[in-house]
């Protein structure tokens, strides 16, 4: 069984015995619309736990947990995450997740990393570039991951590959800081060649979304050129091995992915499955060749 509650403050109580009157669920989605009240979703549930009120086979069981759109305190955090050991999916989107609670998952053990599929922590204000990649390097279990950005800097600094091999769908900002204007050398100025080998490895992906969270604005100065097009320094070809690609996402890219006739007949041989994309074209979107070749 699944549960799904958007809340209020004045329902919290209700929904809360609604699930603890419901022993079988495997997933929860719970997540509060209003910031300011002092009842939050994932507070309650520790609760719960500590109390014994959510314990044996409901902790076990319990598969997904989706507690986001509200800050959290670490303790509960912490308590959750020693308690639910059947955990594969979690989503914490817009709230406070920050190092000290990426600490606390890595204190839980190499178990849970190697367990979580599912990991969305898109619009989380408190996470910086550093923290993705680092995620990425040491989740290797991961399937699905969104977060808002990571840095060119961030895989200068820590050159580790990424170790989700078997991600199916990325969601992630590419952003350049700009600090390496005037660097003459190329592979630290525009380090666009890690970044493609970091997408490149990831054999299995189905989705590629470059769009930034809601949370901080993406301005023209902090776009990072990893031009995947053809020619002209692209770097397209080299995500051959992408051949599971479905859906393809750049908004914000336009100037670094300008696709033309020769891309799409790329794509028609490489990314055979795409049936999705958007901002990949600035001339050719109404051109009747293009969209031919697209629906062939």
């Amino acid at each position: 069984m699944r549960s799904s509650f958007y809340t209020g403050p004045i329902q919290m109580q209700l929904q809360l015995l609604l699930i603890l009157k419901s022993p079988h669920l495997v997933r929860i989605i719970w997540e509060c619309s209003q910031q300011d009240t002092a009842e939050r979703p994932l507070a309650l549930l520790a609760s719960a736990v500590r109390s014994g009120q959510f314990s044996g086979e409901r902790q076990v069981r319990l598969i997904s947990l989706g507690l986001g759109k509200s800050d959290f305190q670490l303790l509960d955090f912490q308590c959750l995450l020693e308690s639910l050991t059947g955990l594969k999916e979690l989503d914490l989107n817009r709230t406070n997740f920050n190092r000290s609670s990426w600490n606390a998952m890595r204190e839980r053990g190499p178990q849970l990393r190697r367990m979580l599929t599912v990991l969305n922590l898109g619009d989380c204000s408190q996470m910086d570039g550093a923290l993705v990649h680092e995620i990425l390097c040491e989740m290797p279990s991961l399937e699905i991951f969104k977060a808002d950005h990571v840095m060119e800097d961030n895989l200068i600094q820590d050159p580790r590959p990424w170790a989700c091999e078997e991600l199916r769908e990325l969601s992630v900002a590419l952003v350049d800081d700009r600090r390496r204007v005037g660097v003459e050398n190329e592979e630290q100025r525009w380090p666009q060649s890690r970044l493609v080998r970091q997408l490149s490895a990831l054999h299995q992906l189905q989705v590629l979304d470059f769009q930034m969270g809601n949370n901080r604005l993406l301005r023209d100065e902090e776009i990072l050129p990893i031009k995947l097009t053809l020619g002209n320094g692209g770097c397209l070809d080299q995500l051959r091995s992408l051949r599971w690609m479905r859906c393809f996402w750049a908004p914000g890219y336009s100037q670094q992915i300008n696709w033309g006739e020769a891309e799409v007949q790329w794509v028609m041989k490489h990314w055979i499955r795409l049936q999705k994309w958007a901002n990949v074209f600035e001339d050719y979107d109404e051109d009747p060749l293009t969209m031919a070749y697209l629906n062939e």
